[in-house]
């Protein structure tokens, strides 16, 4: 199955939100004594540090090494 380039990105940046966030959202489960503004930002923070840091990666893997000899 061939996908396009722009169907690839969106894929991407929807299972970037959906694994970031929800591995940040079990803060929420892990932490009760917290406020919600502190959890609010804790969450939010960590969604695009995450996003932000494999971004980072996607684009120097797909700059630097060839996937099509794997």
């Amino acid at each position: 199955m061939q996908l396009s380039s722009k169907k690839r990105n969106r894929i991407f940046w929807l299972l970037q939100l959906l694994g970031w966030g929800s591995y940040n959202l079990v803060s929420i489960f892990l932490v009760n004594e917290l406020s919600f503004k502190f959890l609010f930002y804790e969450i939010t923070t960590g969604i695009f540090t995450g996003i932000f840091a494999t971004s980072l990666l996607r684009y120097y893997l797909k700059r630097n090494v060839s996937f099509e000899s794997f």
